[in-house]
């Protein structure tokens, strides 16, 4: 219980400090739709080849491209940046944690080198943009840890950095990725606080005016703030503009993830759409199955929604078989390993699991009660 008046604590001590400091971050730009946010010029070729290679899924290429650019540049803040949020990324979608230690490694030396940048030149922007963004993941990685008070620290670290990118060049547009993100999980993920914190208004409409802006006006952003979208209009439950977006993406020849298939089919599902979710989750789940970084708890979800789809789909046999294999797996399941969904936690997906299997004994009594009334 002392954990959770902590953590209280510091929520509401966070909602006075950050209230002041948002108004600076909430003004979104009026620019045309031509324009995009300046390049790094030192290192523009190379990160947009790494990531078209991210959204394709080639990650091993991926990280081969910035490895080379550290090595080109090993003074530069920027590779280790993208090298962090590439395998971060790639730990998301496959739900596992084998690069934690990388991910770390790389932070730090951005926030190393960022420092010591900054003692020679305070002036630029790009600096400033890569010490915030490395703020920010340090901060998450201090969350995941239960480190309430060094990630808030660093929450707040991050975000006054992107402040002063946005002071330094008010056309560094790919700050409004981490603004979107700021403002509408901050909301999203704080409905116990906001029992307390009464005055602290909903921002979600916000965060996405400022997802839309980055996706249309970032330079470096524009795919990522597309698929993390998607998540938001999921989490808020906008299916009809995700279903719009959701179109538009698949439709982009460069962007071809599990992640996108993975919301589609939960899309899927909400709209009843069976042999739709049916697919998509085979597919995921046999890409799952031999993939070189297990997460069986990722595997474990997708029989759930295969199994849910054969039941809704009149098919109790093969829905029952399914859910077999799921209950074996969750006993051979090492959550150490693994990174757990943006959406339910493991043990949300083990009750609807055990509620599937209710439902599927109680169709089966049905199913023989009809039949022995028939006989009689």
């Amino acid at each position: 219980m002392h954990k959770i008046i902590l953590y209280t604590f510091i929520l509401l001590f966070y909602t006075l400090f950050a209230k002041g400091f948002a108004q600076d971050i909430e003004h979104i730009p009026d620019v045309p739709d031509s324009i995009l946010a300046p390049i790094d010029k030192l290192i523009d070729h190379g990160i947009h080849k790494a990531l078209k290679l991210v959204y394709q899924e080639r990650f091993e290429e991926c990280i081969a491209v910035i490895d080379s650019l550290q090595k080109a540049l090993p003074q530069h803040p920027g590779p280790y940046f993208y090298k962090a949020a590439v395998l971060q990324t790639w730990m998301a979608v496959y739900r596992f944690n084998h690069f934690l230690d990388d991910v770390d490694r790389n932070v730090e030396k951005v926030i190393q080198l960022c420092n010591k940048s900054l003692e020679i030149n305070p002036d630029n922007a790009w600096t400033y943009f890569y010490l915030g963004g490395a703020y920010g993941y340090r901060a998450f990685a201090k969350m995941r840890g239960y480190n309430w008070i060094g990630a808030y620290l660093d929450g707040i670290k991050g975000l006054n950095n992107l402040k002063i990118t946005l002071k330094k060049d008010p056309r560094m547009y790919d700050v409004y990725l981490g603004l979107g993100s700021y403002h509408y999980w901050r909301t999203a993920r704080s409905k116990f606080i906001r029992i307390f914190a009464f005055w602290w208004s909903d921002e979600r409409d916000l965060g996405i005016k400022q997802y839309l802006f980055s996706m249309k006006h970032g330079r470096y952003s524009q795919m990522e703030s597309a698929v993390t979208l998607l998540s938001v209009y999921f989490d808020y439950h906008k299916y009809d503009d995700m279903a719009d977006l959701l179109n538009t993406i698949e439709n982009n020849s460069d962007i071809n993830s599990i992640y996108v298939k993975y919301l589609h089919g939960r899309l899927a599902a909400k709209r009843n759409n069976w042999p739709v979710v049916l697919n998509l989750f085979k597919d995921i789940y046999a890409k799952l199955k031999n993939y070189k970084y297990q997460s069986v708890g990722f595997q474990v979800e997708c029989q759930y929604w295969i199994a849910l789809s054969y039941h809704n789909l009149g098919q109790d046999k093969k829905a029952r078989n399914e859910l077999a294999l799921a209950l074996a797996a969750n006993l051979i399941r090492d959550p150490s390993v693994e990174i757990e969904s943006t959406f339910e936690s493991y043990e949300q997906i083990l009750k609807q699991l055990e509620k599937l299997e209710d439902d599927l004994k109680i169709s089966e009594t049905a199913i023989e009660q009809s039949q022995t009334a028939n006989q009689n």
